[in-house]
């Protein structure tokens, strides 16, 4: 009896292990197949994430807030827009002082409109008290060709015109120089890089609000300045029979990511302003060539973070930080309101230059 439970027991036995046995294979193998499966999209055959560019050739750009012009040099090489309107708030004599690289930029971009051949608009839209366009190669003071023919848009760069003001202020766009711009919108594009009031305030709450003030100045201030329908459909071009189309208005804020950048607010700003928040991307530093970030207080050449030779000793720099470009457009329902305020602004003004 004794032995007949011990055979029995240690046939149990066999069988279990005969099972785990036939379990551990099945396991091994199933594990070995899924291996040598390829998956359906190697990770490494994956393309990299192509950066976000807003700008297409037929643009019309109006840059505001610039500090050495290196994003508006960037801009016009790289994406060739038909127009860009570069302005600062800075007058040339300051510029120069907080930005001592700007003439390296600037003579670069008055290079390449000297260059240039172009038919000039006609003489009624030109300001003749507004003095402050960078001198060039030719006559600053001269008028410009604002407008293109559709087949000269994509000719390329030398086709591009650039052009630098000095002494604009971003909030005071549609009304202090509403004339010297209207002249050359209305704009596709408006961009405001990194806006800041500078100062070296240390209380954050008065900073925030001093910068929430100066966003919705320009917000306000630029959508008077933008294409809209039925702008957005056709423009005119000053040569009979060609009829431009035209891509909706929109305006372009670039912030740093993280505070105090987020505690501005910038999407409830825009909808104080009548305005929406379409899309937000981060901003491709990589995709601007030779932008470098410029401080609100200028280039500090001296100092703990500088060197003997005035370069920067630390790590920090501006191009090296993550940010955020939103793109921001009027709302549909009030679409036709600022259109139409756009054209009685321009019958005025057209009234006015004629008295």
């Amino acid at each position: 009896m004794g032995k007949s439970r011990a055979r029995n027991t240690q046939r149990h036995r066999d069988t279990l292990g005969g099972k785990s046995v036939v379990k551990r294979r099945q396991h091994s193998q199933n594990g070995s197949l899924k291996k040598v499966v390829p998956p359906t999209r190697p990770k490494t055959g994956s393309q990299p994430k192509r950066a976000k560019v807003p700008f297409v050739p037929l643009d019309n750009v109006l840059l505001v807030g610039e500090g050495d012009f290196s994003f508006a040099l960037s801009l016009v090489k790289q994406y060739e827009p038909a127009s860009v309107i570069a302005t600062c708030f800075d007058s040339e004599q300051e510029l120069l002082r907080k930005y001592p690289g700007v003439k390296e930029t600037r003579a670069q971009i008055e290079q390449d409109l000297a260059n240039t051949q172009r038919s000039s608009i006609p003489a009624d839209t030109h300001d003749d008290s507004f003095e402050g366009f960078s001198p060039t190669a030719t006559d600053a003071s001269s008028p410009v060709d604002r407008h293109h023919d559709a087949d000269e848009l994509d000719t390329g760069y030398e086709r591009t015109l650039c052009r630098i003001m000095y002494g604009i202020d971003a909030t005071k766009l549609s009304t202090v120089h509403k004339k010297v711009l209207r002249s050359f919108g209305p704009f596709t594009k408006i961009v405001f890089n990194f806006p800041h009031v500078g100062g070296l305030s240390t209380d954050v709450n008065r900073q925030v609000r001093s910068n929430q003030q100066l966003l919705v100045g320009f917000l306000n201030s630029a959508k008077c300045l933008l294409t809209h329908p039925p702008q957005a459909q056709k423009r005119h071009d000053f040569q009979e029979g060609h009829d431009t189309i035209v891509p909706k208005g929109q305006i372009l804020v670039t912030l740093f990511e993280g505070e105090p950048y987020t505690l501005w607010n910038i999407r409830d700003l825009v909808r104080h302003c009548g305005l929406q928040v379409v899309e937000s991307f981060k901003f491709p530093w990589s995709a601007y060539p030779g932008y470098r970030h410029a401080r609100t207080a200028g280039d500090i050449l001296t100092g703990r973070d500088r060197t003997n030779e005035g370069k920067r000793r630390g790590a920090w720099r501006g191009e090296e930080r993550d940010a955020r470009s939103y793109v921001i457009e009027v709302k549909e329902d009030d679409d036709r309101q600022v259109s139409a305020s756009y054209k009685n602004k321009r019958r005025s003004d057209h009234s006015s230059d004629e008295d």
